[in-house]
């Protein structure tokens, strides 16, 4: 979809579609003093059109415009980024709505967001709310209509800034679609030697350096937790190291990806009503990858290192046992209790790794882990927990700046103390077999690898993968973390 940001007034506005965003407070002075298009006058007199939030009227043929949307912003003082995000997104609904080519949005009504930070916010809610997963509904295709463009006008005397920022958010929003894509997809599409063919190519584009590890390196090494998860599978286990350094500063960030291309639940198989969506299950690796493509392509000044532990947990004559001890690339042992809580042992892996080879001085890791997390937050956060408050802080605030909200739950020792195992340093699942503070004690089980002074868990299997379209938030895959940890590094 092509972008345009441009310096305009309404009168001289020539489009398919214009945007106009009015809060609850424009309206009200329409209502005593007529706007200059009687049309807009005439909706809001007749009570059709009053500003509320969500609410949009549709106009035609007013003053070269063939239509124009009055997209209802709400009181003045409510408006925010979010509320930006999905009139926008709802906007790009009703011109595909219409078999539109093009739209556009005049950047007003928004109240205090103005400038870069509602370009921003425009752009986030027509890229991301233009995604759909229809390659494979052959019959839809064929009859469909994208939207090719969109323009943002704006009336402000220096346009530099809101130009790098929507360009910055365009990439941004693309990657994450990018994500979308490949976590919707199957297991026998995207699958180990995929995603580690996806990375080289993006490696050989880009300055990124990267290195994938095979089976043979991984035995070598002692990954026996990563291994292991991957044995009962036809395909190969890997793990992908990719590695930005875009800093001459030392500190290092190490994102860390849990990357189950299919989870069958191993010898603990899954019931069937849960097995469907287990394509989700590679989310956090493939988000990993996303960040790092957004890394390099904005060239930001950080260091950065993406590690993506790749393994199928599947059912085979190979498969990992309950009541198996396996050694850690970190030599402690586990005691295997529960096959389906797979994640865990190959983020041990991982961490451990990020460490011990990688040197990071932060690191964060990213898995749709627990059930328990969707229990205690839905789909609208994301669980987490730290052993750093600043780290938990900056990781806050850039969710509540991108609405990839997280909440930092606790982290005291009875809950690690769950984690210790009866006939090895470790086991899988906690108490009642994971069912109390589950989202806790598989967080706590992670920070048994870590040493590092800042490290963050971040819990995404609600908002990774959601059951339904909500605004600019597609069903299944959400693409959840590129902003958040975009955010984050920049």
């Amino acid at each position: 979809m092509r972008m345009f940001i441009e310096k305009s007034v309404l009168s001289k506005i020539r489009t398919e579609l214009l945007v106009l965003p009015f809060s609850e407070e424009d309206v009200k002075k329409i209502s005593k003093k007529a706007h200059k298009y009687r049309e807009i006058t005439d909706s809001v007199k007749s009570g059709d059109f009053t500003g509320e939030s969500g609410k949009s009227v549709l106009l035609r043929n007013i003053d070269g415009k063939k239509r124009i949307l009055l997209a209802g912003m709400g009181k003045e003082k409510e408006i925010d980024q979010e509320g930006i995000r999905k009139a926008c997104a709802h906007s790009l609904k009703v011109a595909k709505s219409l078999k539109l080519k093009s739209l556009s949005v005049l950047c007003e009504g928004f109240g205090k967001i103005s400038g870069p930070k509602a370009a921003k916010s425009i752009v986030e809610g027509i890229i991301l709310g233009n995604y759909e997963f229809d390659k494979y509904k052959q019959e839809d295709r064929k009859k469909k209509k994208d939207v090719e463009e969109f323009t943002v006008y704006y009336n402000e005397p220096d346009m530099s800034e809101v130009r790098k920022v929507a360009k910055e958010t365009r990439t941004v929003c693309e990657n994450t679609n990018w994500v979308r894509d490949m976590v919707n997809e199957g297991g026998d599409v995207i699958h180990p030697d995929r995603i580690a063919r996806i990375a080289e190519g993006l490696a050989g584009k880009s300055r990124l350096k990267i290195k994938i590890l095979d089976e043979k390196q991984l035995r070598k090494m002692g990954m026996e937790l990563l291994l292991a998860v991957g044995d009962g599978s036809r395909y190969d286990t890997k793990m992908i190291v990719l590695e930005w350094n875009g800093s001459k500063a030392k500190e290092k960030v190490a994102l860390v990806g849990k990357g189950i291309t299919f989870d069958t639940g191993g010898l603990y198989v899954k019931p069937s009503p849960y097995m469907d969506d287990m394509r989700c299950d590679k989310a956090g690796a493939l988000t990993v990858l996303g960040i790092m493509k957004t890394v390099s392509e904005l060239n930001l000044k950080r260091n950065v290192v993406g590690i993506m532990p790749l393994a199928e947990n599947m059912i085979g004559p190979k498969s990992f046992k309950p009541g198996s001890v396996i050694k850690s690339y970190s030599g402690k042992t586990v005691q295997i209790v529960d096959t389906d809580a797979e994640g865990r042992l190959i983020l041990a892996d991982a961490v451990t790794y990020a460490e011990k080879d990688m040197k990071a001085d932060t690191i964060i890791d990213m898995a749709t882990l627990t059930g328990s997390c969707v229990i205690s937050f839905g789909e609208y956060v994301a669980a987490m927990l730290s052993n750093d408050d600043d780290l938990a802080k900056k990781l806050f605030d850039s969710g509540e700046e991108t609405n990839e909200r997280v909440w930092r739950m606790p982290a005291y020792k009875e809950y690690a103390d769950e984690m210790k195992g009866d006939i090895a340093d470790l086991k899988n699942v906690g108490y009642r077999r994971g069912r109390n503070a589950g989202t806790i004690t598989a967080g706590m089980f992670i920070k048994s690898f870590i040493e590092c002074k800042k490290w963050a868990h971040i819990d995404i299997a609600g908002t990774a993968w959601y059951e339904k379209p909500m605004g600019y938030q597609p069903k299944d895959a959400t693409g959840f973390g590129v902003r958040l940890i975009t955010e984050f590094l920049k």
